[in-house]
């Protein structure tokens, strides 16, 4: 005896159970690339040179990104200006942590895929979420000059106790000093990260 089945509706019937089964792994999937790849991006930052220098705040004596310093000293946290006490690669960490989500819940299903949607700010976001101190360089990025360029290197001198940082100074004179660009310091990273998640 021949046994017909109507497959259209054998398939809408077994649907909804295997989709009841299969979203919550897809979503923990998801869950678990988006912080792999957050937590590397996170990582990425931390071990960054420009950021261990700037974290060490005015203990360093001798920049590894301003030339010439010399007897007038040098390190990131106090030509930036930064000030004393903060702690600039962790405010920039969390902001990334707090700001960069997954929404595991509004999913859509496009040809058998599901597509999971991404809210971050974009490099340009990022950026300006993070000025120079107190209106330096007009409102500009400061990981913006740490890739492009920063200017005045040669009016900052490294004087413990002094200035915003309680670290350098800023004068009139001008010593042989110039500041050398980390150009891939945060986009080169940042769009890394989005490729990781594109590319799963």
């Amino acid at each position: 005896m021949a046994v017909k089945f109507n497959m259209k509706n054998l398939n809408i019937a077994l649907e909804k159970p295997i989709e009841k089964a299969a979203l919550p792994i897809a979503r923990k999937i998801v869950k678990d690339r988006f912080e792999n790849s957050l937590n590397q991006l996170i990582l990425e930052i931390e071990s960054d040179p420009v950021s261990q220098e700037i974290s060490a705040g005015v203990e360093i004596s001798k920049s590894q990104f301003i030339k010439n310093g010399g007897k007038y000293g040098s390190n990131l946290f106090s030509f930036i200006g930064f000030p004393q006490g903060s702690d600039p690669i962790r405010e920039l960490t969390d902001y990334i942590k707090k700001s960069f989500k997954v929404n595991l819940f509004n999913v859509k299903k496009n040809n058998n895929q599901y597509n999971f949607q991404a809210s971050l700010p974009s490099e340009a976001d990022v950026k300006a979420a993070f000025p120079f101190p107190d209106g330096w360089a007009g409102g500009r990025s400061w990981l913006t000059g740490i890739e492009k360029g920063i200017s005045n290197a040669f009016n900052y001198i490294r004087k413990l106790g002094e200035g915003r940082s309680g670290g350098g100074i800023q004068i009139e004179g001008e010593v042989d000093k110039s500041f050398i660009p980390k150009r891939d310091y945060f986009g080169k990273k940042y769009r890394d990260f989005i490729k990781r998640l594109k590319n799963g």
